[in-house]
């Protein structure tokens, strides 16, 4: 509770009394892309004490940022916005518990901490990136925020059938993954009803694919999971490209 308060609460008081809407964009925003970079910075950096304590504190770092300059997403209807907050997680959280215990190379703890810190920033300051994406929706910076979605998703979908074939090391494709997933959904948020359920439905009917394709000996559960996730981003931004309302009106979630 102490740390709570005097950690969080009280500078994020201080930040919205004084800076808040008023502060630049690389302040209110940067913990994410920031968050994102670190986590493929410990995938590509050598294995020890020397980088992991570094990457361990710029990642606490990275998400206390987020926690005080950060707003989770409160937007009204279907689930509080808490319990939004939380199920949107353990999909992503799973599957990187079984890269933990079954990649063919252990994952690095300090990946595992910037992952974890980025969990948290993205839980933190969900709200904030979906209100900034949703601003720029007519404009060139979401098309180029879109391209740029896209363009993490390919390499992903590279790395994790690198890894599939033992080219690519687990780190780099679990944080490419992970990257993926949690930087498209701010503007994934603001889907139609329709493509939510459809999505929904889609990531439903995958789950029985894998587990009769894993019993039947059929790729591994660590790589045939990766695309699943892939495909529920993918099918978030192709989505999201004809979305016309706004995420405080009659959105998914």
């Amino acid at each position: 509770m102490w740390l709570a308060l005097w950690g969080v609460a009280k500078p994020r008081r201080w930040w919205n009394s004084h800076r808040g809407w008023s502060a630049p964009s690389w302040e209110r925003f940067g913990w994410a892309p920031a968050s994102w970079a670190l986590l493929l910075l410990a995938a590509i950096a050598p294995g020890g004490v020397i980088t992991g304590v570094p990457i361990a504190i710029l990642a606490l770092g990275g998400a206390w940022w987020a926690l005080v300059c950060g707003e989770p997403d409160r937007r009204k209807g279907g689930f509080g916005w808490f319990a939004r907050m939380l199920i949107t997680q353990p999909a992503l959280l799973g599957w990187w518990g079984v890269m933990l215990f079954y990649a063919r190379r252990p994952v690095p703890l300090a990946l595992s901490m910037a992952f974890a810190c980025a969990v948290v920033a993205s839980m933190a300051g969900s709200g904030s990136l979906m209100l900034w994406f949703h601003r720029q929706v007519n404009s060139k910076t979401r098309v180029a925020t879109l391209a740029c979605l896209a363009g993490i998703g390919v390499l992903a979908a590279f790395a994790l059938a690198g890894y599939g074939v033992g080219k690519t090391p687990p780190a780099l494709s679990a944080a490419l993954v992970a990257v993926f997933v949690l930087a498209h959904r701010p503007a994934s948020a603001v889907m139609q009803r329709r493509a939510f359920l459809f999505r929904y439905f889609a990531m439903f009917g995958g789950l029985f694919l894998i587990v009769a394709l894993v019993a039947n000996g059929v790729g591994t559960v660590v790589t045939l999971g990766g695309a699943w996730l892939l495909t529920g981003a993918a099918i978030g931004l192709v989505a999201v490209t004809s979305v016309t309302e706004s995420p405080h009106g009659r959105t998914s979630g």
